[in-house]
C-alpha cells in the first residue's frame, strides 16, 4: 500500500521530470512486486502518464517494464515454473461472488468509510463541473482512488478475500479531505463547507475505530465455496 500511495503520488506531482518518471516506475514496479494488484496501478499510471504528457512518457513505460518483467522472469525461471501458478493461478482461482462485492460496497466502503466515500464522491462531482474534459490532468488522485477502491472490492469479491484488502481503498480515501479542502476554495463561502468537513472527520474517526455499520447492516456472506481435489 505505501509503495502504490508513493508511486501514484510520483507519477502525478513529477510527470514532466524523466527521473520523476524513473522513480515512480520503480516503486509501482516494487509494489506489485509485493502484491499482485500493484501491477494495476502501474498500467493506470502509464495511462495517466500517456494521457498527460504523451509521448514524453517513454521514461517510466520503459523502467515500468523492465523493473516488473526482469525479476519476474528471474523468479519464474528460478521457481521452476511456480511463481507465476502462485502469483496469478491459484490467486485468481477462488470465485467472486456478486454479495460479497456489494457487501463491501455497501457497508464496508459507504459504510465503516462513509465519511470518506461520500467527501470522495463530493470532489468526484466538484472536479467535473469545474474541469469538465480536462478532469484527469488537473484532479488525477480521483482515477488513483477510484483504482485502489475498485481494487479493494473485487479483491474482496472472491471467497478468500479477507478484510485486508480494505487497506488500499481506506488508505487512498484518506487523502480525499485534504484534496476536498484544495477543491472548496473555488466554492461559495468554502469556510462553512471546511467546518463540516472538519466535523464530518470526527464522525469518520469514530467509524474507523468501531466499525459498526457493516455489522448493523447484515452478518457477513459467508463462504460457499469449497475446493475440490483438483
Amino acid at each position: 500500500v505505501a509503495l502504490a500511495l508513493a508511486g501514484s503520488a510520483a507519477a502525478i506531482y513529477w510527470h514532466g521530470r524523466p527521473a520523476g518518471q524513473v522513480v515512480a516506475a520503480l516503486l509501482l514496479a516494487l509494489s506489485y512486486l509485493a502484491k499482485q494488484n500493484g501491477l494495476a496501478f502501474g498500467l493506470l499510471a502509464a495511462g495517466y502518464l500517456l494521457l498527460v504528457v504523451g509521448r514524453r512518457a517513454w521514461p517510466f513505460v520503459v523502467a515500468f517494464a523492465v523493473f516488473a518483467a526482469v525479476p519476474t522472469l528471474l523468479l519464474q525461471t528460478s521457481s521452476g515454473g511456480w511463481f507465476a501458478t502462485y502469483v496469478f493461478g491459484i490467486a485468481f482461482a477462488s470465485p467472486t461472488e456478486l454479495g460479497r462485492a456489494l457487501y463491501t460496497l455497501g457497508a464496508e466502503v459507504f459504510g465503516d468509510m462513509a465519511v470518506l466515500a461520500v467527501m470522495f464522491l463530493l470532489l468526484a462531482a466538484s472536479a467535473l463541473v469545474r474541469y469538465r474534459s480536462r478532469v484527469v490532468q488537473e484532479q488525477p488522485w480521483l482515477l488513483f482512488i477510484a483504482a485502489a477502491i475498485l481494487a479493494s472490492v473485487a479483491g474482496r469479491a472472491s471467497v478468500g478475500g479477507a478484510r485486508n484488502q480494505l487497506m488500499q481503498a481506506y488508505a487512498f480515501l484518506c487523502l480525499t479531505p485534504a484534496l476536498l479542502w484544495r477543491e472548496m476554495a473555488s466554492w461559495r463561502r468554502p469556510e462553512r463547507a471546511r467546518t463540516v468537513v472538519e466535523l464530518a472527520l470526527l464522525l469518520q474517526f469514530g467509524l474507523t475505530l468501531l466499525s459498526p455499520v457493516g455489522r448493523l447492516i447484515r452478518p457477513e456472506p459467508p463462504q460457499h465455496y469449497v475446493p475440490t481435489a483438483a
